[in-house]
């Protein structure tokens, strides 16, 4: 997800902390590169937080992100109001493998929830859960943004997707391999915009 790093005066993209250490570098679907991760939080010693930083060099997709299904190139202009997502509210998400899905709840918020997959407690997270017949989002979806869909087409941001309770194993919607899951967790973008200075990126 595109943002503006104050403390760095430079664009970024925000992502999942466990989807690769510092200087780890990152490329779009086309092979594109957007950088390297320059700071994670996910690796901290007191409490981890699962975000991480890409430098954005090349200001790709400065203030949109993608819609729609997996093949679409669609985008919807992102909002520089945040949603602060409360017990009730519907979100949706967009994930490279799930595209978007927009039956998602929250049902809990402040969770510290332990991912056996990088053997780490991860701090602040929402637990989101897929009311609908398919899976909120697998496995490869994670950084991607979770946001409030709103009526004029553009999209207020909630936070990331972040991991699943592996027990809630469901049909992803497309037919693949992949697994994919019904309750989910979104790192919030409230609290790392609080702690970490970042603003949602409105173009250049």
């Amino acid at each position: 997800m595109p943002v503006y790093d104050n403390a760095t005066g430079k664009h970024a993209v925000l992502t999942a902390g466990h989807c690769g250490g510092t200087w780890t570098a990152w490329k779009d679907g086309v092979g594109f590169g957007y950088g390297s991760v320059y700071a994670n939080l996910s690796s901290q010693t007191t409490a981890s937080y699962d975000y991480a930083f890409l430098s954005n060099s090349n200001a790709i997709n400065i203030g949109a992100i993608y819609r729609g299904r997996t093949w679409e190139t669609r985008t919807s202009r992102m909002t520089p109001q945040r949603v602060n997502a409360g017990l009730g509210m519907r979100l949706c998400a967009s994930g490279s493998f799930s595209g978007e899905v927009c039956e998602l709840g929250v049902v809990a918020v402040n969770q510290n929830v332990y991912y056996a997959s990088t053997d780490t407690w991860y701090n602040n997270l929402t637990q989101l859960s897929s009311f609908g017949a398919y899976a909120g989002w697998g496995v490869g979806d994670s950084g991607g943004p979770v946001f409030f869909a709103n009526s004029d087409g553009s999209a207020s941001i909630a936070g990331i997707s972040s991991g699943q309770r592996e027990s809630t194993l469901t049909p992803c919607r497309e037919a693949t391999n992949r697994k994919c899951y019904k309750d989910l967790f979104m790192a919030p973008f409230g609290f790392i915009q609080d702690t970490g200075g970042l603003v949602v990126s409105q173009g250049m």
